[in-house]
């Protein structure tokens, strides 16, 4: 019989004094790790939404029909289905907060997640308003958004830190992938994870447009609408 099976307590003391070293970054970091309380939401990647109890939605964006231009990076892992003139992007809400097996708060760094209530604890309030296709327009959406207006034209609202180093690893659940936000040119580090930084552009509305972000949002990038997603996986 291998050693480590005779040893449960070498185990319980492994994971002390994993949390406690963890704690030295994060003091309200308890494991095992949970995504921190509150509703909030993340882009949903190809493998799926965290587990247990998250809700999804879409938003098709009808994007500029005349000489279309959207772009996207190689890999792309947005769970998505998307073309020259049109985009729909999913999302993973989370949608109730008494599940939750600790009270902590989502670490300093620099990123962002979508809005659903009120803003978890030290994250900042956003907007970015996507000035969709004027000649018929043809958006829709189904299921659970993120706070924001879903007609004619898309504002989403967003939950970003800003207080912290993106380069300073942040301890986040590691079980399966998931998607940020960028707030900062390089992707936030997540303990234990590694990340593609990937991005998509929206050819939004040529004449007049009216593309902006207000507050604290993802950094949309010159030249048309452009979010970098930071998609985070183990090996």
């Amino acid at each position: 019989m291998h050693s480590w099976f005779r040893c449960g307590s070498c185990i319980a003391v492994l994971l002390l004094s994993t949390a406690s070293f963890a704690r030295q970054y994060d003091p309200d970091l308890r494991l095992p790790l949970t995504w921190p309380r509150g509703t909030y939401g993340f882009p949903r990647a190809l493998t799926g939404c965290p587990r247990h109890a998250w809700s999804t939605g879409w938003r098709y964006h009808d994007t500029e029909d005349s000489n279309p231009a959207n772009q996207w990076s190689n890999p792309l892992h947005l769970y998505a289905s998307y073309g020259s003139n049109n985009v729909r992007h999913y999302f993973c809400m989370k949608t109730t907060s008494n599940e939750d097996s600790y009270d902590w708060s989502f670490p300093r760094g620099k990123y962002c997640i979508y809005k659903k209530g009120p803003c978890p604890s030290g994250l900042q309030e956003g907007l970015i308003h996507w000035d969709d296709e004027d000649n018929n327009n043809r958006n829709s959406h189904d299921g659970v958004l993120p706070d924001g207006n879903y007609n004619r034209n898309t504002d989403i609202s967003f939950c970003c830190r800003t207080d912290g180093d993106a380069s300073q690893p942040i301890y986040l659940p590691t079980d399966r992938p998931f998607i940020l936000f960028a707030n900062d040119p390089s992707c936030q580090a997540v303990h234990g994870m590694s990340v593609s930084r990937e991005f998509f552009r929206w050819d939004t509305e040529d004449n007049n447009n009216a593309d902006r972000s207000e507050g604290s949002a993802p950094t949309i990038g010159p030249n048309w609408l452009r979010l970098t997603f930071c998609y985070y996986y183990t090996h």
